[in-house]
């Protein structure tokens, strides 16, 4: 398992995975809700990394592409939750993360870029 880069980002949104739990509804409208484990899954978090380096941009896409795309899972150092007083609800000790989808990047001035990345929370 591969680390993500450790660099701070601009700006971060968390939204909260579920737990994996199934549905059942009678014919009258009862329902019943059965839940399948204990851990929540499928958590998303996007990270923004505004006007950085080229290098520190490739520094992510790099490990994108090393990570086996959106394969791959791993852990994100404490550089990304950098300015949080507690991040435990985020970063449980069973939880890695994986690529949700390609990074997003925008090239601006000569030199820098803006990376954006959404990941997917996952059970280690």
């Amino acid at each position: 398992m591969s680390n993500f880069p450790s660099v701070k980002p601009s700006s971060r949104a968390w939204t909260p995975g579920t737990r994996s739990q199934s549905l059942y509804q009678s014919l009258d409208g009862i329902e019943i809700r059965f839940i399948h484990g204990s851990r929540v899954t499928g958590q998303r978090l996007t990270l923004v990394f505004e006007n950085v380096t080229d290098t520190v941009g490739k520094s992510i896409t790099d490990h994108y592409a090393d990570n086996g795309t959106t394969f791959g899972i791993f852990d994100l150092p404490a550089e990304v939750y950098a300015g949080m007083t507690s991040y435990a609800h985020i970063n449980s000790a069973t939880n890695a993360w994986r690529y949700f989808s390609p990074p997003q990047v925008s090239f601006l001035t000569p030199g820098f870029q803006t990376v954006s990345v959404e990941l997917l929370g996952v059970a280690a």
